[in-house]
């Protein structure tokens, strides 16, 4: 995803929070499903924690792609919490605001 559309979502998308990441949503786009993963240094300074946590939620949506509607838009930002957590509970929180968005 390019700069503009991480801002585009974070201004026109539905948030949904959890204590581990905020998710932001727009639906009804042209595009096909995409989404993208936010992990700053506030985080972590380490690139390995930062990418792990990216490649955490990366699998979590791909074995849920089919399932999510097309022209779905979502962004993750990854808070500090994520980093304390087993990898299920993630993919646990990932699923749960899916389907409380609506998405799955």
């Amino acid at each position: 995803m390019a700069e503009f559309d991480f801002r585009r979502l974070k201004r026109d998308g539905q948030r949904y929070g959890t204590p581990f990441f905020n998710l932001f949503l727009l639906s009804n786009q042209k595009d096909p499903v995409r989404f993208g993963f936010v992990v700053s240094t506030h985080v972590s300074k380490l690139a390995t924690r930062r990418n792990r946590l990216k490649r955490i939620l990366r699998a979590q949506i791909e074995e849920f792609l089919p399932a999510i509607r097309s022209g779905t838009w979502g962004a993750f930002w990854l808070r500090e919490p994520a980093l304390r957590v087993d990898p299920p509970v993630l993919r646990q929180a990932v699923a749960q605001t899916l389907k409380r968005a609506g998405v799955l």
